[in-house]
């Protein structure tokens, strides 16, 4: 009778074993956190040596932040780094569950990239809407970036335009004149990425030559 119960109870300290330690890998596997893709847009970075760019002919000044001072983004984790005399990225989270990466880079032609990283992305959410939450992020982030800031909005519109008249444009460039000056801004929608329950779209945009 002893061997009976001490098997059994054997049995049922096994099974719950197992049943934790699926619990354990399921929960590892639910969903990227916001600090993994924090690190991640860290690691996709130029490293160290885009320091020995040659700048000589750059008729640009060395990167500046491109969100202005006032911004809510100040205090929501916001960190800028200026990579070489040509790059610079901002980084800060946005809401409960997107990062914004800024890029920007370039002399003659000068880009500006806005990466949206979103998590807690399910199934359930289509390609469609991530991408008009990236686009309308765009146009409502375009609001704190300074002097640039109405043609990012102008950009964002045009593209959420088209998207939505169109169906999908990732890729494709369209051009438009931004609010002051004789230079021409092309701006492109990035194919979406998807990743467990993470997606990333990028927002480019690009002026010259200068």
């Amino acid at each position: 009778m002893k061997h009976r119960l001490f098997f059994v109870l054997a049995a049922l300290g096994l099974l719950c074993a197992c049943r934790d330690a699926v619990r354990t890998e399921g929960t590892a596997q639910e969903g990227v956190s916001l600090d993994s893709l924090w690190k991640r847009c860290v690691d996709l970075r130029v490293g160290a040596e885009g320091s020995r760019v040659d700048v000589s002919d750059c008729v640009r000044g060395v990167p500046m932040p491109i969100l202005v001072d006032s911004t809510p983004f100040a205090a929501a984790d916001y960190s800028f780094v200026r990579v070489n005399a040509v790059t610079g990225y901002e980084l800060c989270r946005y809401g409960e569950d997107a990062l914004l990466e800024i890029e920007q880079g370039g002399c003659e032609y000068f880009g500006v990239t806005f990466r949206w990283s979103y998590n807690a992305v399910g199934k359930e959410v289509s390609d469609r809407q991530i991408v008009r939450r990236a686009l309308l992020d765009t146009r409502q982030a375009g609001r704190y970036c300074g002097p640039m800031g109405e043609d990012v909005v102008r950009g964002a519109d045009m593209l959420l335009a088209e998207w939505s008249a169109e169906g999908d444009v990732p890729g494709e460039e369209m051009d438009f004149r931004p609010s002051a000056g004789d230079f021409y801004y092309k701006v492109r929608l990035d194919s979406l990425v998807r990743f467990s329950d993470a997606a990333v779209v990028a927002v480019r945009y690009v002026l010259g030559p200068l």
